[in-house]
């Protein structure tokens, strides 16, 4: 199962949605108007646009970690 980035209403203090990335998203950079969201299991970064809230492309690192290992695959 694919990993996910929660869309949170902070005035309502509630999730009104998910995003969904690659697996074990492990950081998020603002640039510009878009979210980058780095995934380390499947060795990708989404390119999230915060304004339509829809990931526009994907970019493939080579990189992978292996959760259990602690290694770069």
């Amino acid at each position: 199962e694919k990993g996910s980035i929660a869309i949170i209403d902070l005035t309502q203090n509630t999730v009104t949605g998910t995003i969904g990335t690659g697996y074990y998203v492990s950081n998020l950079v603002f640039s510009g108007t878009n979210l980058l969201a780095t995934n380390s299991g499947s060795g990708t970064v989404a390119v999230i646009d915060t304004n339509s809230l829809q990931v526009t492309r994907t970019v493939n690192t080579g990189l992978k970690w292996t959760p259990f290992s602690g290694q770069v695959a």
